[in-house]
Parts: C-alpha cells; sequence; structure tokens
C-alpha cells in the first residue's frame, strides 16, 4: 500500500513567547490607512474608466 506517516501527538505545548504574542492587543483600525486606500481605489477605478472610455471610442471608431 503506502508508507504509514506518524503525526506527533500531544507534543504542542504553550510557551512563554506564544502566551505573550496572543495575549499582545489587536492592531487598531486607523482612518489614515483606511483614507488611503479609498483613495488608493477611487484612483484605480477613475483610471480603468478612462482607459475603458479611451478603448472604447477607439473601437466604435470615434475621432477625437
Amino acid at each position: 500500500m503506502g508508507k504509514v506517516l506518524y503525526l506527533p501527538t500531544a507534543t504542542c505545548k504553550a510557551t512563554d513567547e506564544a502566551i505573550r504574542q496572543a495575549m499582545k492587543p489587536r492592531r487598531r483600525w486607523s482612518w489614515r490607512k483606511a483614507w488611503d486606500n479609498l483613495l488608493t481605489l477611487v484612483g484605480i477605478t477613475a483610471t480603468g474608466l478612462f482607459l475603458a472610455y479611451l478603448a472604447l471610442g477607439w473601437v466604435l471608431g470615434v475621432p477625437w
């Protein structure tokens, strides 16, 4: 058949470092970062719409 893989059981112990890491306060929600992300999204969307507008005009043969 195939090889039998023996998985270690009950070897995971909670170390002090792991507990300290889990107890750390989570990073707070940042309005500044959310605003930057929103501006990035708006910029990407505006660029995409502008390029789609140019491409559609080119496909339909509208002279600029």
